[in-house]
């Protein structure tokens, strides 16, 4: 099992529980539902093929559900339009009368000279009229437009509302269907995580927030958002777009340390492995891209139209563990970028951070009890050189475990915490987790009791 987690979207290409059972045991820790995409009926259908792979593989697997946010996409087209440089084209209110765009900000913002960016920048059209309900621009490249494709005004931001109806919908799905996380797109502020998440718990559920950094208001109120997340997703594509591509790897390297110092897990997203959309082999620039992402200690690497619509998705998946587990393999732990690590604060934190270094000079891997899974956290912000193992006896958080950095969580039927351990211990033995042998250190920490317990022990 890697360290880094990989997460994958599911979409045409992989909607068959065969293909989604096969990507399990190939290793995906976590499936990606697009809520931009589709309708309910989708949403469900693609969750339900989840739950019944579960089933079959006798685990329980983490969802992400992606929220549209307040975004502009071209409305349904009846097929594909191919656009030639230096064609004219109409976007409208009015399906009748041009390629229908279903945002009243689009033509709100839209002004004579602005440039439309689409398809993560390979399509790009500079408007040359705009009204109330009509926008007139010219391609400036060649490309092919499809129904719900997005949009950005380049060096513009939306201020719509960060849910729209669309959201509601896939909020309630999420709670009735119980996934474990919600990813917030285009995330401007501390605000918006926290309207997603009154809406959560106002329909009863407790689903992790998953912030999208994506554009300039996102940057800059980088810091707050990250504290009101459980975690942020670095969603390159759109952020190319609002930042521009050139200023990607700086931005990308300044959001994992500043989610590494606040104890967030951090997940690295778009054309990761493009190419593998038409292609059985990755280019040699998107393996170097994955080793990076590796050597800077992101969490998870998310896999999007490579899984979703590509030819080729199981392949992506082995070819994104492949190079995944062989960076791992060859960065030495002193490579990881290590310094930026959230440093111990309170006595839970510094107790955790002695367990680490204790497991680190005697080389002994980690095994932990947690109901809550907060211990689990709070170590792989650590990056420690061991393994560690979580034990927990909640099912939503040992799913939400499986895309932390480091870790591998276990379901124990168990809520006294010595009990609780020693389970954690034998199945993490029987999972070839552990081995017969080696040294392991076995803690758990109470801190509303301000018991705090670690042992060592050689598993025979």
């Amino acid at each position: 099992m890697t360290r880094t987690k990989i997460i994958v979207s599911i979409g045409p290409s992989t909607s068959d529980p065969k293909i989604i059972k096969e990507l399990h045991m190939i290793g995906v820790d976590c499936f990606r539902i697009n809520f931009s995409h589709g309708t309910p009926d989708d949403w469900n259908r693609y969750i339900d093929m989840i739950r019944s792979v579960e089933k079959e593989v006798d685990d329980q697997i983490c969802i992400l559900g992606d929220l549209r946010g307040p975004s502009i996409r071209l409305g349904e087209l009846k097929e594909n339009i191919s656009i030639s440089r230096g064609q004219k084209i109409i976007f409208s209110k009015d399906p009748s009368k041009g390629i229908p765009i279903d945002s009243e900000e689009f033509f709100k913002l839209s002004e004579e000279g602005d440039v439309l960016l689409m398809d993560d920048g390979r399509m790009r059209f500079e408007i040359i009229s705009a009204s109330s309900d009509l926008v007139e621009a010219i391609a400036l490249t060649d490309g092919v437009l499809s129904s719900r494709k997005n949009i950005n005004i380049k060096g513009k931001d939306l201020k719509g509302s960060i849910l729209s109806e669309r959201d509601y919908d896939a909020i309630k799905i999420s709670v009735e269907k119980e996934i474990t996380y919600i990813g917030v797109s285009h995330a401007r502020a501390r605000g918006d995580i926290e309207i997603v998440r009154r809406n959560i718990r106002l329909l009863g559920g407790n689903q992790k927030i998953l912030a999208k950094i994506e554009n300039r208001l996102s940057l800059e109120n980088l810091s707050d958002i990250i504290e009101a997340s459980d975690g942020v997703v670095i969603a390159r594509g759109d952020l190319g777009m609002s930042i521009g591509l050139e200023e990607v790897p700086h931005i990308q390297e300044r959001i994992v340390r500043e989610s590494k110092r606040r104890g967030r897990p951090v997940i690295l997203a778009t054309q990761l492995l493009e190419s593998m959309i038409r292609s059985p082999i990755p280019t040699r620039s998107e393996v170097q891209d994955i080793y990076n992402g590796v050597a800077l200690g992101v969490d998870a690497m998310m896999l999007t139209g490579e899984t979703a619509v590509g030819l080729y998705p199981v392949e992506a998946v082995k070819w994104l563990k492949r190079v995944v587990e062989t960076s791992e393999a060859r960065l030495s732990q002193e490579r990881f970028i290590r310094e930026e690590i959230k440093q111990p604060e309170d006595v839970l934190e510094k107790f955790l951070y002695g367990v680490v270094k204790l497991a680190e000079s005697i080389k002994a891997d980690i095994v932990i009890f947690s109901r809550s899974g907060n211990s689990a956290y709070k170590l792989s912000v650590f990056r420690p050189s061991v393994k560690i193992v979580c034990g927990t006896n909640n099912r939503d958080v040992y799913k939400a475990l499986k895309i932390l950095w480091g870790v591998d969580p276990v379901y124990v039927e168990e809520n006294n915490y010595d009990e609780g351990l020693e389970k954690t211990v034998a199945q993490a033995l029987d999972r070839k987790l552990v081995e017969r042998g080696s040294l392991v250190i076995k803690s758990y920490a109470r801190p509303q009791e301000d018991k705090y317990v670690v042992s060592v022990k050689r598993l025979l």
